[in-house]
This record gives C-alpha cells, sequence and structure tokens, in this order.
C-alpha cells in the first residue's frame, strides 16, 4: 500500500496523510468494511502439493452410534452363524445339540417395562432389530408380482397381483427327524392376496390400513387345505 504523507498542494495548504488515496482518518477508522484498499502486490498462489486446511467440523456422537451399530452386526453374525449350524444338522438328518435347543428358547421373551408399562420385547429375535422395540410394531410386508394390463380380449384391465403378510399366528409343523415324527409349534406371519384394478399398486403403509383389531384381508384357502 501506499502513503502520501502531509506537504504542500499547489494552492499553498497543508494535505492530511492519505492512504492509498483515502484520508488517513477514514482509513484508520473502526469500520474497514466500507473502505476497499489495493495490494501493491498480488497474493502469492499455494505452494503446489500443500493441502490447505479444512474448515474445523463439529464433533458429533459418531463414536456412540459406530459402537451401537458394530454391536448390532456381531449379535446379527453369532445369531445366522447359529441358524446355520442348526439347518446344516437338520439337512443331515441330526439332532440338535442342546444349546441350540436353549439358543430357540430364547428366541422371544416379554418383559414389563417400569412399573404400569407396555411389555418390552426381549431375545435374539428382537435384537435382529437395530431398534429392539420396534419388533413390537405391527409392520405388514406387501408386494406386487404380477400385472395383467388386459384381459383375454384384449380389454384393458390393469389388474395387479399382491402377495403380502399379515396377522401373526400360531403355526404346527411335522417333520421326520432322526428320532421319528416330531411336532413343533411356533408364531408365522398369515399369508394373503390381494388384486387391485387400474394398476394400483400398493406399498406397505397402505397395506397396514386393511387390517383392523377384526379385520383382515381375506386367507387363501391353498395355505391352510
Amino acid at each position: 500500500m501506499a502513503l502520501a504523507v502531509a506537504g504542500c498542494g499547489r494552492g499553498g495548504g497543508p494535505k492530511a496523510p492519505t492512504l492509498d488515496g483515502v484520508p488517513a482518518t477514514l482509513a484508520s477508522s473502526p469500520r474497514p468494511t466500507s473502505i476497499r484498499t489495493r495490494r501493491s502486490t498480488p497474493a502469492s498462489p499455494p505452494t503446489p502439493g500443500r493441502a490447505r486446511p479444512s474448515p474445523p467440523r463439529c464433533r458429533s456422537n459418531s463414536s456412540y452410534l459406530g459402537g451401537r451399530i458394530a454391536a448390532y452386526f456381531d449379535n446379527l453374525l453369532a445369531v445366522s452363524t447359529t441358524l446355520g449350524e442348526m439347518a446344516d444338522l437338520q439337512r443331515q438328518g441330526l439332532p440338535h445339540k442342546p444349546e441350540h435347543l436353549a439358543f430357540i428358547n430364547r428366541a422371544v421373551n416379554t418383559e414389563p417395562v417400569g412399573c404400569a408399562g407396555p411389555p418390552g420385547l426381549r431375545g435374539w429375535y428382537a435384537d435382529l432389530f437395530f431398534d429392539p422395540n420396534s419388533a413390537l410394531e405391527f409392520s405388514p410386508t406387501i408386494a406386487d408380482v404380477h400385472t395383467q394390463p388386459t384381459d383375454e380380449g384384449g380389454t384393458p384391465v390393469g389388474h395387479v397381483l399382491h402377495v403380502g403378510t399379515g396377522w401373526v399366528r400360531l403355526m404346527v409343523t411335522t417333520v421326520d427327524s432322526c428320532a421319528g415324527p416330531r411336532a413343533y409349534a411356533g408364531v408365522a406371519f398369515s399369508y394373503h392376496e390381494v388384486v387391485t384394478d387400474n394398476l394400483r399398486r400398493l406399498d406397505d403403509k397402505e397395506s397396514a390400513t386393511r387390517f383392523g383389531p377384526t379385520s383382515a384381508p381375506d386367507d387363501v384357502s391353498a395355505t391352510y387345505s
């Protein structure tokens, strides 16, 4: 920057010192944003190969969330490994080990939350959800599997076949084990089929509205024959 000192002008009167043509009293004002100055030399370019410093970032609870994610997938690996071992033994016609039967009995367990709260879900099935409490929510799944744009004569109909799950029901099945026929009881989702018109496709949220305390889509008779 060029600084001009006080001197005499053509009129003979003294001149106030200036800074690049701006009176020094203004240049030294505490509000420099209204004053523009020019550089005597251009700014030097950044050094090649040298990264510019990054702006500071806000710290978050990423370490806590990362720990939860790691624990979730560790548990998922353990559960999947045990179920894989049981499936392999069953495929070979071999009996399950005592620890496998104990594992099945730990699948679901309800425990009260607080003094008067609703029951909470515990067990390895609940741990398959990242938020175990969400395992208690009714969340049926539906998918469109076939589309019929027209009928046999070419008339547009727009039928869409959906298959989906519904309320949980008790299921009893018989298996020929190595010790003879055995009956097993457990819970399973009900199965439903829905056909819509005009190429209308349902999603999970819309499918859930079809279920009420005493209502549900019709059962598929072939499933329970």
